[in-house]
């Protein structure tokens, strides 16, 4: 606590210190009167329900679908759900090691914790006996595929978006909070299931985001060595970039078991995924204020070090049915397609067809 003790040290600064050493978030202003579905807060504790309603009832929210297939995937998915209540087969299942929690831990830094109030600060100043516990824990966890609800549950705060009206709470971007021990679990399972795919090559080829060895950079050469090259041959080139809106908290959670099960990954690992998505809640919080707890249907959680990875897997097909003629680039969510003709009404009639089969 030296640096508190300086004779001029401003208040500001003073219990910037302390929220620190208390885990307490900075501070957040919500200052405005807030307006869903024509009821109105101005109070904390009115607007964290407020908003806690709008992110349950328009953003986290399974949406509706009654195409043939979306039942079918269902009845599968409640079939690979039985499949997968048997005994973990521990011969093909390699426990997890106190070196592998203890790397993990390392690399985290010393971020804000989740509702259970652990911070890594604490995890850190181990000792020899935590190890040990944390070890049975992961380990009992991936024997009975049963993740503690606690580590299911999230914190969020509101970061108000530039030039955004105060008064609406789509204006405001979720940042969460989620349980430091449940993290590093988190980190050992997707270490693990980025070695399998990367040792069957499943990934696609041209996903860049947040992989090894790969950065925007390698989709940046791509494009612009197309487009040197038919530029040079007098051709008409074209590209087109897509940010998909919401891209993370859009996941529809039982096609993403679908597809996880479909590429025969270790069972311990999709069954870790079944329990990893399965009643997931958040509250909102706004300084001493904390909403009712809401349910997640939807998407991949924010922060946690499995959602890129879950989000590539989910959207690995995405560009399986592009034309020939167009070539992709994939960054995570962000997406480009790009193009080349001779002339620019066959180009724009190959690009409008790639983006119609990208869509749908």
């Amino acid at each position: 606590m030296s640096s508190l003790s300086g004779s001029k040290m401003c208040s500001d600064k003073v219990w910037g210190t302390v929220r620190k050493f208390h885990n307490k978030r900075a501070k957040q202003s919500h200052s405005a009167d807030l307006i869903y579905q024509n009821i109105t807060s101005n109070s904390d504790h009115d607007k964290v329900n407020l908003f806690a309603s709008y992110f349950e009832n328009e953003i986290f929210v399974e949406k509706p679908d009654h195409l043939p297939f979306h039942n079918q995937v269902r009845k599968k998915v409640d079939r690979i759900k039985r499949i997968l209540k048997g005994p973990v087969n521990r011969i093909l299942t390699s426990p997890i090691t106190i070196k592998e929690i203890k790397t993990i831990l390392k690399q985290f830094p010393n971020s804000s914790p989740g509702p259970d109030s652990i911070h890594n600060r604490c995890l850190k100043n181990y000792t020899a006996l935590l190890f040990q516990h944390l070890k049975k824990i992961y380990n009992s966890i991936i024997d009975i595929g049963h993740i503690p609800n606690i580590w299911k549950n999230t914190n969020i705060i509101l970061l108000l978006k530039k030039k955004k009206d105060k008064k609406q709470p789509s204006s405001y971007r979720p940042i969460s909070f989620l349980s430091c021990i449940g993290k590093i679990l988190e980190k050992i399972i997707k270490q693990r299931m980025a070695k399998e795919l990367n040792e069957r090559k499943i990934l696609p080829i041209h996903q860049a985001g947040f992989r090894e060895h790969k950065s925007t950079m390698y989709n940046i050469y791509r494009l612009e060595r197309f487009a040197h090259e038919h530029l040079d041959k007098r051709q008409h080139a074209a590209v087109i970039f897509f940010d998909v809106k919401a891209a993370f908290d859009t996941v529809w959670f039982d096609a993403l078991i679908y597809k996880l099960y479909d590429l025969r990954l270790p069972s311990y690992l999709i069954r870790y995924i079944v329990s990893f998505l399965d009643n997931r809640t958040a509250s909102i919080e706004i300084e001493n204020s904390l909403s009712k707890p809401f349910l997640l249907r939807s998407g991949t959680p924010q922060g946690s070090p499995l959602s890129p990875l879950l989000y590539i897997l989910y959207t690995s097909d995405s560009m399986n049915c592009i034309h020939q003629h167009t070539e992709h680039g994939l960054f995570a969510d962000d997406t480009a397609l790009w193009a080349s003709s001779n002339t620019i009404t066959n180009l724009k009639n190959r690009l409008q067809s790639s983006i119609n089969e990208f869509q749908n």
